[in-house]
């Protein structure tokens, strides 16, 4: 199936973009804004649209559901250099999404085509450093 159980994925990213550059059709059409995302679940990449009620702004509650499109890794020929997700990043302006692998590659994709635009190995070394969320170094 399609559809993501966004409670297993195990990374998230996303952007609000306007429904109509999504090119959805009736499936959005009573919105103006959607949340276009991608999520990693140890295996997949699916990419799915959660269209945002007109009434949502007003304060008023509504319930909206979430429309699977694609896995962006089922139809890439050859298929990315498979790890473990260090990151996901999505950039609301173009609809791309960047792909951190734990091995140091970097993948990009258009999520409005659903294309794999490239894969990159950045001459860099990755390594875990602690972060202090009390601002004292």
């Amino acid at each position: 199936s399609l559809m993501p159980d966004v409670w297993l994925m195990q990374k998230i990213s996303g952007a609000v973009l306007r429904c109509k550059i999504l090119k959805l059709g009736e499936d959005v059409s009573g919105s103006e804004w959607c949340l276009l995302f991608a999520g990693w679940d140890g295996r997949r990449l699916p990419v799915a649209v959660v269209p945002f009620p007109q009434s949502l702004g007003n304060g008023a509650k509504a319930t909206t559901s979430i429309l699977p499109l694609f896995d962006l890794l089922a139809n890439i020929s050859p298929k990315p250099c498979l790890a473990e997700i260090s990151s996901l990043s999505v950039e609301a302006s173009t609809g791309k999404l960047l792909v951190l692998w734990s091995n140091g590659v970097l993948d990009a994709f258009d999520l409005l085509k659903g294309h794999h635009l490239g894969s990159w190995r950045p001459p860099w070394q990755l390594r875990s450093v602690p972060f202090n969320t009390q601002g004292q170094a």
